[in-house]
């Protein structure tokens, strides 16, 4: 079950959640759609059906979907059209074994400190930014 909106979306608006799972949970776990139709006054919401479609299947595509909806006795009652996107966060460690620095030639320094820091020799570090969609 989602929290917030993602628990109650709207038609035409978006929602999102944050889930953690192995690979091995992926590929058994599902997510389930049930639509309702909220009613007024003291009459309960009215089950209009549901439909499923597994994890494994939203993290490796695609993102849009046209799935039947089946009520509780699994009678079809329409249609539910929508799209999806699973997006992965990871640490990542980048290891870089060698690399070479090289200072620009004298005449293209301005300032005494980048005069200073050319003539010395010592260990530099790097560092870097990975970004992947």
């Amino acid at each position: 079950s989602g929290h917030g909106e993602a628990a109650s979306p709207r038609w035409g608006s978006g929602a999102h959640f944050s889930y953690s799972a192995s690979a091995a949970q992926l590929a058994t776990r599902v997510v389930r759609l049930s639509l309702r139709h909220p009613r007024l006054g003291v009459l309960p919401d009215s089950d209009l059906g549901a439909c499923e479609v597994r994890l494994s299947e939203v993290a490796s595509g695609p993102i849009k979907y046209d799935l039947p909806v089946l009520d509780a006795a699994g009678a079809p009652r329409g249609r539910l059209v929508f799209t999806v996107r699973m997006i992965q966060k990871c640490m990542l460690a980048v290891t870089v074994p060698w690399a070479k620095a090289t200072m620009r030639s004298l005449q293209r320094h301005t300032s005494v400190a980048s005069q200073e820091a050319a003539h010395r020799e010592r260990a530099f570090s790097l560092s870097a930014a990975l970004t992947m969609e």
